[in-house]
């Protein structure tokens, strides 16, 4: 017999959304089932650490009744048991921290409209297409970039540009790929990235030399810090 047992009932909760233009469309949802297998995945990776001693059980009582709708709620319920009360409590915390970390393991990124702005007009004026600002929301984003994070804490932006093959077809596979490291070492793909890069510059330029610009900067960072705060209070 264990010398302690604690269990505990875990409730994450999310925002709904379904694949209707009616409601929100599933972009918009926070999804309260994914948080919930991200910390049930962290929690089996701990349990190549446990001891014989120590044990760690758990369900996954509930997480959504439709396929094509997010979830807004999931439950689970969890069990921690260990000979020691020291391993007991070491173990809680961990636990713990597994479910606190999952809402938080990604954040999408937040491009500054006022810096975007400005590289657009650099990127465009050096002979670039940018692409129509609604239509390209709608895109899939098409890499991951830690940037994400950082733009919750400083205003930032992270263009893309396309690389393609010497007759404008797309390399076979994509990025992290042999066919697409030959069209990335060709002079064409030197010269547009050599475009990026001023632009970036350009927009260094404008922030330290146009009237106004940096509050402005400023201004719309803390909007959609605002936007962000108040969405979290609301779920």
């Amino acid at each position: 017999m264990r010398a302690e047992s604690l269990p505990g009932k875990v409730i994450l909760f999310g925002t709904p959304a379904e694949e209707s233009s009616r409601r929100r469309f599933p972009w918009e949802g926070i999804n309260a089932q994914d948080a919930l297998v991200l910390a049930n995945n962290a929690i089996a990776l701990l349990r190549q650490q446990t001891r014989s001693t120590d044990k760690i059980h758990g369900i996954i009582s509930s997480a959504g009744t439709r396929i094509n709708v997010i979830p807004a709620l999931a439950q689970a319920s969890f069990q921690i048991r260990s000979a020691e009360d020291e391993a007991l409590e070491e173990w809680t915390e961990r636990i713990i921290k597994c479910w606190e970390a999952a809402p938080y393991g990604y954040s999408n990124m937040v491009s500054n409209d006022i810096l975007a702005s400005s590289w657009s007009k650099y990127f465009t004026e050096l002979g670039g297409e940018v692409p129509n600002a609604e239509v390209d929301k709608l895109r899939e984003p098409s890499g991951s970039t830690d940037q994400g994070n950082v733009s919750k804490d400083f205003p930032t932006i992270s263009p893309f540009f396309g690389i393609t093959n010497e007759n404008g077809s797309a390399p076979a596979g994509g990025p992290h790929t042999a066919a697409f490291e030959v069209a990335a070492g060709s002079r064409a793909a030197f010269d547009k990235t050599i475009m990026v890069a001023k632009s970036m510059a350009g927009v260094a330029i404008d922030i330290l030399t146009v009237d106004g610009m940096l509050e402005l900067v400023k201004e719309e960072f803390e909007a959609t810090q605002t936007k962000r705060r108040r969405r979290r209070s609301i779920h």
